[in-house]
């Protein structure tokens, strides 16, 4: 069964790793291309996702791409380096040391880096205020462990762990 219709039951998802690059953005990435057109999804971040390059080990990342109606929060910095056109639908009482949290709606297909609060009670809170946006399903990229998904409301339905192992050849 395809990861989208495992999804499809469910109104919100967590994409979780226990460590840095273990394939979250490139599961959203994943969800994002092939969830069925025509629902209204949301993502939205604990920390940074999406840049074009690992700050602590320089290697590249994945950036996020979303299609248009998508809804995004982020901070105000990477709302204005987006690569998409889009609408801002309001702000986020949550503030963040790039700036405040910006809710948009996509205009055409573009990458962003999602942005947001760096606890668990933040992203309740920025979460809370997307949800004022008339969205079907919630998605959020996040590097938290396990536990951290317990304090949000609403809740998670399907927290999605993403782990990998890697082997060197020295």
């Amino acid at each position: 069964m395809e990861l989208t219709e495992r999804l499809s039951g469910y109104k919100s998802c967590a994409v979780i790793g226990m460590e840095k690059n273990t394939g979250k953005t490139e599961c959203l990435n994943h969800i994002l291309a092939h969830y069925p057109s025509g629902r209204v999804i949301a993502v939205t971040s604990i920390g940074v996702d999406g840049e074009r390059s690992d700050r602590v080990t320089e290697t590249p990342k994945p950036e996020i791409f979303l299609r248009e109606g998508v809804i995004f929060s982020t901070s105000e910095t990477h709302y204005r380096q987006r690569r998409l056109d889009a609408e801002i639908l309001g702000f986020s009482n949550e503030g963040t040391s790039l700036g405040r949290i910006v809710i948009a709606r996509t205009r055409c297909p573009g990458k962003v880096m999602l942005s947001g609060p760096s606890t668990a009670n933040g992203l309740r809170r920025s979460t809370l205020a997307i949800a004022s946006a008339r969205i079907d399903d919630q998605y959020r990229v996040a590097g938290l462990h396990q536990r951290v998904l317990k304090t949000l409301a609403p809740p998670v339905q399907y927290p999605l762990t993403c782990r990998t192992a890697v082997v060197h050849d020295d």
